[in-house]
């Protein structure tokens, strides 16, 4: 058995291993192998994102009322069958089905692996450098993953890298079948309907009764409403920007993921430093306005370094926020509910991202990349706002958290 915390952390980077393998395999084999349209390419997308929206909630809840545990297990090994289908598919049929089956799978990890680390720990600000720690270490394991898709696809083939990942993941389900314990959680004894309806209700009235949840349900909502137009139409701008001749979008997308990742990694070792003292929170609102300011200099600087640079900074940022709207969120929360809880800030951001993804891609059709751009960093701006609005009232309320008597022993 390995302590939670460690364990923790070993899930994060191995899970994004397998992922960015899969995910930059996936991309180039569609492409140019199975050559599928635009189109294509976009339903499979957007059906994904779909069913992560409609399954968030129901698994978060699953995860509070039967077992943490063994919905982070069902979590990997579910994923990792879904990337073996679709690394041995080659019908859109066939994709689909695979990445809606993939987007239920992960959201059965969507929440519940933090709110088993926070019941097996019971020490909120490790946790809170849990959550910064694994962040950072996603990025380096999704660098890792990258090089070894590179190496793997040029020697083998791509479709071999999509089913090792895969395999990959159902091995690590396997594992954490054996290593992780759970005593810190306690399952529903009544009957299961029943249970799910009360846990389902119970985490959407604290939701709901919660000022500084309603906040930041609003911020990830915003923030996901402003990202999708960045992560599918970086590269368009930089093509109207102008790309010199000789140089490979390919070649240029991936550098520029590489030293986003290592740049995060290293902003989110300096955010976890501050973990315990309070200065975690008053990074958000610093992240989401830095993020405006340079998705508007991408928007309205017509100068390829410039433009490239400001994209790197933007996703940069946007990498600082996710861990952050967890912890405030795992903080919030109560232990019986924490994972439905973080289920629906997280359904939040899939909304956000599908309606804000068409919603700007039909204005940058309409009126131009630079206005969605522009709408986009307006957004941000917005979250930074409402950011700044969390932190305070997160200082005015810790004395009270303080002196909140703890639960008496099970």
């Amino acid at each position: 058995m390995r302590e939670p915390g460690r364990l923790y952390l070993l899930l994060a980077g191995a899970d994004r291993f397998a992922l960015a393998a899969f995910w930059l395999a996936a991309t180039v084999r569609w492409t140019t192998e199975l050559e599928l349209t635009a189109f294509q390419l976009v339903l499979i997308g957007t059906l994904m994102e779909a069913s992560v929206l409609v399954a968030e909630v129901p698994t978060g809840v699953i995860a509070d009322v039967v077992s943490r545990k063994w919905s982070v297990v069902i979590s990997q090994i579910g994923m990792g069958l879904a990337l073996v289908v679709a690394g041995l598919g080659d019908t859109v049929g066939v994709l689909i089905a695979s990445q809606i089956a993939w987007g239920v799978s992960w959201t059965f990890v969507s929440g519940a692996d933090v709110a088993w680390l926070a019941d097996e720990l019971d020490d909120g600000g490790r946790v809170d450098r849990l959550i910064l720690r694994a962040a950072g270490i996603r990025e380096l394991g999704g660098i890792g993953g990258a090089l070894a898709a590179i190496g793997v696809g040029s020697l083998v083939a791509l479709d071999v890298v999509m089913v090792a990942s895969g395999l990959l993941l159902v091995v690590i389900g396997l594992g954490l079948a054996v290593a992780m314990t759970e005593r810190g959680f306690e399952p529903t004894r009544s009957a299961p309907f029943r249970s799910f309806v009360a846990t389902l209700r119970a985490g959407a009235s604290l939701t709901a009764g919660s000022s500084m949840l309603r906040m930041l349900v609003v911020a990830s909502l915003t923030v996901g409403l402003g990202s999708e137009v960045l992560d599918r139409l970086d590269v368009r701008r930089m093509e109207d920007v102008g790309l010199p001749e000789g140089v490979d979008p390919v070649v240029l997308v991936g550098t520029m993921g590489l030293v986003g990742a290592l740049a995060s990694y290293l902003l989110l070792r300096r955010i976890e430093s501050g973990a315990g003292s309070g200065s975690v929170d008053g990074w958000f609102p610093i992240l989401a306005t830095v993020a405006a300011g340079a998705i508007v200099v991408a928007a309205v600087v017509p100068v390829l370094v410039v433009v490239v640079v400001a994209f790197i900074v933007q996703r940069v940022c946007r990498r600082g926020l996710e861990p952050i709207e967890t912890a405030w969120a795992n903080r919030a929360a109560q232990s019986e509910v924490r994972a439905t809880v973080l289920s629906f800030v997280g359904q939040a951001t899939s909304l956000g991202e599908i309606s804000g993804g068409v919603a700007l891609g039909l204005l940058a059709e309409a009126a131009g990349l630079p206005s969605a751009l522009l709408v986009s960093a307006a957004l941000f701006l917005a979250a930074g706002v409402l950011g700044r609005t969390i932190v305070r009232r997160s200082v005015r309320d810790a004395p009270a958290r303080a002196a909140r008597p703890s639960p008496p022993p099970a």
